[in-house]
């Protein structure tokens, strides 16, 4: 299992998403929330996006989503309206500040999440859009928290288990993997996170990132 420090550099970053074989999901998530994972999904986006690859970062945290605050969007469609059927996949994919980077938001929670996401219509989701994109990244929420995750890890080529060091981490990620391996999905690997929690800091940091890549 590969292990990285969530500061890592282009080509460490750029190993863990190559690290697939025949699908271009990528499925990020980890044990329970505020690990940094939304955080860990962006920077993955965006590293990639400038390297030249076309980029979808999806927000599948129907709950809690923070990938459109993150990136400064109002609010609007995304994936919660598609599964409801609500809008089509042009209308919810939206350009942000990256070049080559798109993303699609949470869109709110419209129905019950964990039946919105298991209706099949992400499978659909993901045929329609995998062709446009080299890479698709998954955000979901803590694996261990909600079923959510490992439905949609289920429909992922690899999945990146997200963690913060501590007292109850290494029971934690064990308890995560064996939830996503039960569903079927690829583990394909858990990153680290010590960037330190501080509130409202995560823009400032994704623009840090950013501007650094």
């Amino acid at each position: 299992m590969q292990i990285e420090h969530s500061r890592f550099g282009r080509r460490q970053r750029s190993a863990l998403v190559a690290d697939r074989s025949g699908s271009n999901v990528l499925v990020v998530t980890g044990p329970t929330a505020g690990v940094g994972k939304t955080f860990i999904a962006a920077n993955l986006a965006g590293v990639n996006a400038r390297a030249g690859k076309r980029v979808l970062l999806i927000d599948a945290d129907l709950r809690h989503g923070r990938v459109a605050s993150l990136f400064g969007l109002p609010p609007g469609a995304g994936l919660a309206h598609w599964l409801a059927g609500r809008t089509d996949a042009t209308a919810a994919v939206r350009p942000v500040d990256v070049p080559g980077l798109h993303v699609m938001t949470a869109g709110g929670t419209l129905a019950d999440p964990s039946e919105l996401l298991a209706n099949g219509r992400l499978q659909e989701l993901l045929r329609e859009l995998s062709p446009a994109y080299d890479l698709i990244i998954i955000d979901t929420p803590a694996i261990l928290a909600f079923d959510d995750a490992s439905t949609v890890a289920a429909l992922g080529g690899s999945t990146i288990v997200v963690a913060r060091p501590g007292p109850r981490s290494e029971e934690e990620i064990d308890d995560a993997v064996s939830v996503l391996q039960r569903s079927g999905a690829n583990v394909a690997g858990v990153v680290f996170n010590t960037a330190p929690r501080r509130a409202g800091d995560m823009v400032a940091r994704r623009r840090r990132v950013f501007a650094a890549c």
